[in-house]
């Protein structure tokens, strides 16, 4: 198994961004990736979980703060209805990120639909069994958008020897 090369988290890195622009016309900030804590990483209260197989193995997740989710609604002129429209907000995002990254790394790499999460996100990944499948420091990039912070989660090894 590969780690990820700093070319490829500038990929994804881009491709947040990237989705902040074409939506708000605002900039967000992105931070270079850290090697996050798997028992320690961000959670906010709504998380869009993508995992990925194929030709790369892992998951990548974006996780922010209702706030955040709710101006970034109100800028594609979305009503808001309920937890329903913030967390389908925040699988499309990672959904987003995560697709343009299968640009990147090629068709082979498969990427599932989005599972969301509201709340206690890493509790439930627990659960789910997703959280044992991270490696010990997954790399975390930490999205500041406004005054409001979310962060992309990013767990991908390439499968090839």
């Amino acid at each position: 198994m590969n780690a990820l090369t700093p070319d490829d988290l500038q990929v994804i890195t881009a491709a947040a961004q990237s989705y902040f622009s074409r939506l708000t016309r605002k900039a967000a900030t992105v931070s270079a990736a850290y090697p996050g804590e798997r028992s320690a990483l961000p959670e906010f209260d709504y998380t869009g979980l993508i995992q990925v197989s194929g030709s790369h193995r892992g998951c990548v997740y974006f996780t922010a703060p209702k706030l955040m989710m709710r101006y970034l609604l109100l800028s594609a002129g979305e009503t808001l209805q309920g937890d329903d429209i913030y967390m389908g907000a925040a699988g499309e995002i990672a959904n987003t990120i995560a697709g343009n990254a299968r640009k990147h790394f090629g068709e082979k790499m498969e990427i599932s639909v989005p599972a969301t999460l509201k709340g206690a996100a890493l509790e439930s990944l627990s659960k789910s069994g997703v959280l044992q499948i991270l490696r010990q420091q997954p790399m975390v990039i930490s999205i500041q958008w406004q005054a409001l912070a979310a962060a992309l989660v990013v767990d991908l090894e390439s499968a090839a020897a």
